[in-house]
């Protein structure tokens, strides 16, 4: 049996610590309020670790590797070579191969200006001296009022303050802190529906109420109006 086959039980623990660190990954990048910006720099700090691990594995550790060094530990008896030539060639070749396909997904395109996340701090002269955005930046910085605005409120939000005095600046930063597109709202719809149409309710028509389930308004403010609102009308 392959389960008897400690280089089989080697190959699978690893892919169970990959397939981990890649669940991770994709629960880093579901909710609501994710940009681009938040999912890129997710992206590219993963990557970065993956060229990490390579070099750890090359040299027998397996600290990012959790089940694998648990299976090693339980069927290593003396100090003879932990893993097979195959598999030192494999593994590495794996994270390579995993790093690879990443770069797809946040290019060098992506590298977003700094002054987006950070308009007070970030270093001006990496702004180029011909883009106009530049001389907005500057008087931006001589506002206190938007620096204590930038402090009170998300980098989204700010921005969007922004609409009528600096638009170019917006229409910048708009790029990278558009919403992320995630199936996070429709598994989360799913997980709605099926708690409101029950098979009691099985004729319900929920529009409304899904409406209302993903409705930015605060649950208090319902609960206001429902108090206002007489529920049996006398005659």
């Amino acid at each position: 049996m392959q389960f008897d086959c400690k280089e089989f039980l080697y190959g699978l623990a690893y892919l169970a610590d990959i397939f981990g660190h890649l669940n991770e990954v994709n629960l880093s990048i579901q909710g609501p309020d994710l940009t681009i910006l938040d999912v890129t720099e997710r992206l590219q700090a993963f990557q970065a670790k993956l060229h990490l691990w390579k070099r750890r594995l090359e040299t027998d550790n397996f600290v990012n590797f959790p089940v694998l060094e648990e299976v090693i530990s339980q069927s290593r008896i003396d100090n003879t070579e932990v893993l097979s030539p195959s598999l030192r060639g494999n593994m590495p070749e794996n994270l390579d191969s995993l790093q690879q396909s990443f770069k797809s997904y946040c290019s060098e395109d992506m590298n977003f200006e700094l002054w987006i996340w950070s308009p007070f701090l970030a270093y001006l002269d990496a702004v180029c001296d011909d883009d106009l955005a530049k001389d907005d930046l500057i008087e931006l910085r001589t506002v206190q009022m938007l620096r204590s605005d930038f402090n009170s409120k998300n980098v989204a939000e700010f921005w969007c303050s922004l609409t009528q005095v600096y638009p170019r600046l917006l229409k910048r930063a708009m790029v990278a802190l558009i919403t992320f597109a995630t199936s996070y709202l429709c598994l989360s719809g799913y997980s709605a529906l099926l708690a409101i149409k029950t098979k009691q309710w099985n004729r319900l028509d929920v529009k409304d109420d899904m409406q209302v389930r993903y409705c930015s308004v605060e649950n208090h403010s319902f609960m206001f109006l429902l108090k206002k609102k007489q529920q049996q009308p006398s005659h």
